[in-house]
């Protein structure tokens, strides 16, 4: 299982995005898993747009991308409370400077032996989780 991270998603979303990628996506595509924490992040993003064109057209991919992927949202459950709870604590002891979502999405991948596919390697480094880098693929 891969949770694909923000940076991912905003990439294969537009026209001309990375095709390396977009392949990687393809053909990694039945392991995906859409975090609900990464889909808060897009829509926060999506409603910061000023209105227009491109904001209506990104906030219908968001919502076809939720449509499409239903069936494979990760909620933010229990399990996923219980490792933030103890990987918050950690960065913290080691005077890290994570963001509270970054971290929420690595305890989410903790609790489901997931990896992250993200641009952002950096960010997840702290959790010891396995990070893909799409890009680099």
């Amino acid at each position: 299982m891969i949770i694909v991270d923000t940076n991912v998603w905003r990439e294969i979303s537009h026209a001309q995005g990375n095709q390396r990628v977009k392949r990687w996506f393809v053909d990694h595509e039945t392991e995906v898993l859409l975090s609900s924490i990464v889909l808060s992040e897009m829509l926060y993003g999506v409603c910061k747009m000023d209105d227009g064109q491109k904001k209506q057209l990104m906030l219908s991919w968001y919502q076809r991308l939720e449509t499409e992927f239903s069936d494979r949202v990760l909620d933010y459950d229990r399990k996923c409370a219980s490792a933030y709870g103890l990987l918050a604590n950690e960065i913290r002891l080691e005077g890290l400077d994570t963001g509270v979502m970054d971290a929420m999405i690595a305890a989410q991948a903790i609790a489901n032996e997931a990896a992250i596919a993200t641009r952002n390697a950096k960010d997840f480094a702290f959790a010891g989780i396995a990070v893909i880098d799409p890009w680099a693929e």
